[in-house]
């Protein structure tokens, strides 16, 4: 997957965005990952992609109302989306955190939306664990068991994590 940013400050993001998208749905034949806070980004994109694309990344970091607003965009277009384990109060660092944010951007993605099950794929995320601080010593272990519990507790949706953190 080609993981496609083109947010810049000061820039027109969706004219970036199109530019981009309209070099590599015919010069890539990976598929393309369309990575933006921006709603309008994310649509510029997904207008001009053929394949099944893959939106980076939704989250609970502002509240439901930025999720509310990309969401009907995705689903229209039937893309997938990585949700990540992030609300209101940060980064989740607990496995209990973590699938309590998953199951909320669930119940949200599918419940209200109608986004696919198959269409999440729950991102569990971890600080790097070699920092040596104390408060962080768990938190690889923390993900590990919230990446099973969200199989186990939403068995439709998928699971990715970037392991480099744990391992790093």
């Amino acid at each position: 997957v080609l993981d496609v940013m083109v947010d810049y400050v000061g820039r027109d993001g969706s004219e970036d965005m199109e530019r981009a998208t309209t070099a590599l749905r015919t010069q890539s034949t990976l598929p393309l990952m369309f990575d933006s806070t921006e709603p309008d980004v994310i649509e510029a994109a997904l207008k001009l992609y053929g394949g099944k694309a893959i939106v980076n990344s939704i989250k609970l970091e502002g509240g439901e109302r930025p999720l509310e607003a990309v969401l009907p965009i995705i689903r229209r277009h039937g893309a997938a989306a990585v949700a990540m384990t992030i609300d209101e109060e940060g980064q989740a660092r607990t496995a209990d955190w973590k699938v309590r944010v998953a199951k909320r951007i669930y119940d949200i993605a599918v419940g209200r939306f109608g986004m696919e099950p198959s269409d999440l794929l729950f991102d569990c995320l971890t600080l790097t664990i070699t920092t040596g601080q104390e408060e962080t010593r768990r938190d690889a272990i923390e993900t590990l068991d919230a990446v099973g519990r969200i199989k186990e507790e939403i068995p439709e949706a998928n699971t990715i994590l970037g392991v480099s953190n744990c391992s790093f």
